[in-house]
C-alpha cells in the first residue's frame, strides 16, 4: 500500500469557531455541514507522507506494540 497512490483521511480536523454556522440539528458533520463548507471553498487539507497507523481496534494496538517491541517504531526518534 505504501507505494500506491491511495491516501487515507486520518479524521483529524482543526476547526475555527465559525464551523458552528454550518451545523444543523440531526446532521452528521462529515456529510451535510462538510459539503456546505466544501461548496464555499472553506475546507483545506494537507497530505502527510510520514508514518501513520490508526489505533481504533485491539488489532491496531497490537500492530503498534509489535513495532515498538521490535525497535522499528517510526515515532520513536529519541534514544534512551
Amino acid at each position: 500500500m505504501k507505494d500506491s497512490n491511495v491516501w487515507v483521511n486520518g479524521g483529524y480536523f482543526v476547526l475555527r469557531k465559525e464551523v458552528f454556522r454550518y451545523l444543523k440539528p440531526e446532521e452528521e458533520f462529515v456529510y451535510e455541514p462538510m459539503q456546505r463548507m466544501i461548496a464555499e471553498g472553506r475546507v483545506w487539507s494537507r497530505r502527510y507522507g510520514g508514518f501513520w497507523q490508526c489505533m481504533d481496534t485491539f488489532k491496531d494496538k497490537q500492530i503498534l506494540d509489535e513495532l515498538e517491541t521490535s525497535g522499528n517504531a517510526p515515532w520513536c526518534v529519541l534514544e534512551e
